[in-house]
């Protein structure tokens, strides 16, 4: 649910005019890659595998939710890991 309401209408918004749904839909989408990326980070999950199953969706979701990410630096660092590391951002 929140990863679609990012596809299909935080990808066409401005982030300056996103209101309260539209920053909590981006906190749980960027929570769950968060977690994930724990998991990736600490080699409990194959980080080769990680990226060819997740790797476009992590690879948009860091185009849509970048101010948003970037607004709160430091407090996504796994995520922030992530985009890094996407070898589909390359």
């Amino acid at each position: 649910m929140a990863r679609n309401h990012v596809y299909s209408h935080l990808s066409r918004k401005n982030y300056n005019d996103w209101d309260h749904e539209d920053n909590r839909m981006a906190g749980l989408v960027c929570g769950s890659y968060n977690v994930a990326g724990f998991y990736v980070n600490q080699n409990l999950v194959e980080e080769k595998m990680f990226f060819e199953i997740y790797g476009s969706s992590l690879r948009d979701m860091s185009k849509f939710l970048k101010e948003y990410v970037e607004d709160r630096e430091g407090h996504w660092k796994n995520l922030e890991i992530l985009f890094e590391r996407n070898p589909l951002n390359k």
